[in-house]
């Protein structure tokens, strides 16, 4: 299906950030549809947030060691 849409359409960088644009507008209506109580939805710093940046940052350096 990707490679049908990229002969249509060359320019992969848009194809990606369009890709990206809809699946975070599909992630949130999830979220919202999940999640109500919008006052849950405020950041701290406490250990999930540290945890989620922690794989972040391991997940890129796995991708950009692999990857080259």
């Amino acid at each position: 299906m990707q490679s049908a849409l990229l002969k249509e359409y060359p320019n992969k960088m848009l194809v990606t950030v369009t890709q990206c644009v809809f699946n975070t507008v599909q992630s949130f209506v999830v979220a919202v549809v999940a999640e109500k109580d919008f006052s849950k939805w405020n950041l701290r710093l406490d250990i999930s947030l540290i945890a989620i940046f922690y794989t972040v940052v391991l997940g890129m350096l796995c991708f950009y060691s692999f990857s080259y």
